[in-house]
């Protein structure tokens, strides 16, 4: 059930050319009854739901957990995201045992059976074969390269196999720019060019409370939009309410919506991520719409308001 809008809009003409959908990550602690309720919130404020996987080639998580994700999308008439998370939560090597490489046959053909049976059996609208792939270009070079040439042939198989999905990566926006708080201010847009324009759009995740300069506008998509003619997808943004006033998310997301509805180069926006966390201190747990007891912030409301503009 759709929490009804309680807060009084201005009248005005608005139009969403773009999707959006939220990412659900359940506390470890959560009970089913909380889980339910969270996954209802998401499938009902989204047009599209996301399966991020983590993947190393010593497990089957990449099959096995997009399963319930995309039968949840077919039965909510919902379009799905596979988003595949080979990077450690902290960016700075390869998911855990690290004793693998992409140089490696085996891995590689670990790889891509795993991408080809999850694009055959659920026909995604995109996937990501690498989350936030700019920080492995900064800490390991030579790893990168390896992960670009796997990269370049596991997509032309997707697009025989599974024609309709889009297919590319997702790079940090503030690591891009160098405005990152904890990473070299060293812009490293090349990055995006090594892959010789070979994506289906330009994938993004940006956080600007990891800005070195505390600037939380929307100003650097600016830069992002120069770089191709493809058109740009926000797979992960947010504003985490710990670091920052439930004002300050609010505006962000205003100010979000209002310039990418106004921009043709945008198809996507997902927000990251729908319920908080509770009893964590860490800003990474605290991006939801709503607070960990279901209580809803005040930009829960502007995306209600702005999910439904396509629904009537």
């Amino acid at each position: 059930m759709i929490l009804i809008n309680s807060c009084d809009f201005k009248s005005e003409k608005l139009i969403r050319n773009f999707e959006m959908g939220l990412i659900y990550w359940p506390s470890k602690n959560s009970t089913d009854y909380d889980i339910k309720k969270g996954i209802n919130l998401t499938v009902e404020n989204s047009d599209i739901l996301t399966a991020q996987i983590a993947w190393e080639p010593n497990t089957n998580n990449l099959v096995n957990d997009v399963e319930w994700i995309s039968k949840l999308a077919k039965s909510t008439n919902r379009k799905l995201i596979i988003n595949v998370d080979w990077l450690n939560n902290n960016r700075n090597s390869l998911r855990g045992n690290q004793n693998w490489s992409f140089k490696d046959p085996i891995v590689k053909e670990k790889f891509i059976r795993s991408i080809i049976t999850v694009c055959q059996n659920h026909q995604p609208e995109y996937i990501n074969l690498a989350v936030e792939i700019n920080y492995l270009a900064m800490v390991n070079p030579n790893e990168f390269k390896y992960f670009l040439d796997i990269y370049n042939y596991t997509k032309s198989l997707i697009e025989v196999l599974s024609p309709k999905t889009k297919i590319g990566v997702t790079f940090q926006l503030q690591l891009l720019l160098g405005t990152h708080e904890n990473w070299s201010n060293k812009e490293s847009l090349t990055i995006i060019k090594a892959f010789g324009d070979n994506f289906d759009y330009i994938g993004i995740s940006t956080y600007p409370t990891l800005n070195i300069n505390s600037d939380l506008s929307i100003s650097q998509l600016n830069i992002i939009e120069t770089i191709s003619t493809k058109k740009i997808a926000i797979f992960e943004t947010s504003i985490p309410t710990i670091k920052h006033s439930q004002s300050i998310q609010y505006n962000y997301l205003k100010s979000l919506f209002t310039y990418i509805a106004g921009n043709p180069k945008y198809e996507l926006l997902i927000w990251t991520s729908t319920i908080d966390i509770c009893n964590k201190n860490k800003w990474e747990y605290n991006l939801g719409l709503l607070n960990c007891d279901y209580t809803p912030k005040k930009s829960f409301y502007l995306w209600e308001k702005w999910y439904l503009l396509n629904k009537n």
